[in-house]
């Protein structure tokens, strides 16, 4: 579902933005909220090819996919998803998206 909205919201193709970490993200936690375990989700996703920033953010982070595996089903929309990628990446988040959230 969330990577479905991406598609919309992009207007890109499932291989494009799964490519990326937002996509290989909402991926994932499609996966998951449809009742596949973390394992068969990752190997799906090895399937595509990633960018070196999505095997980094996603695939080889241990610590993100045990919180997702755990809270998966928080994930409502793609802006819960970008305020995750945001926070890895940047260890915080803004004042601006604070007061937005």
């Amino acid at each position: 579902m969330l990577l479905i909205n991406l598609e919309k919201e992009r207007e890109k193709s499932t291989d494009e933005l799964i490519s990326y970490p937002l996509g290989a993200l909402c991926f994932v936690l499609d996966c998951l909220n449809e009742g596949e375990s973390m394992e068969t989700a990752i190997e799906s996703l090895k399937k595509y090819k990633l960018a070196e920033s999505s095997m980094k953010l996603v695939v080889e982070n241990k610590q993100l996919l045990l919180f997702l595996k755990q809270r998966h089903t928080e994930f409502k929309d793609i802006k819960d998803v970008m305020k995750i990628l945001y926070m890895m990446v940047f260890k915080s988040l803004p004042e601006n998206m604070k007061k937005a959230v």
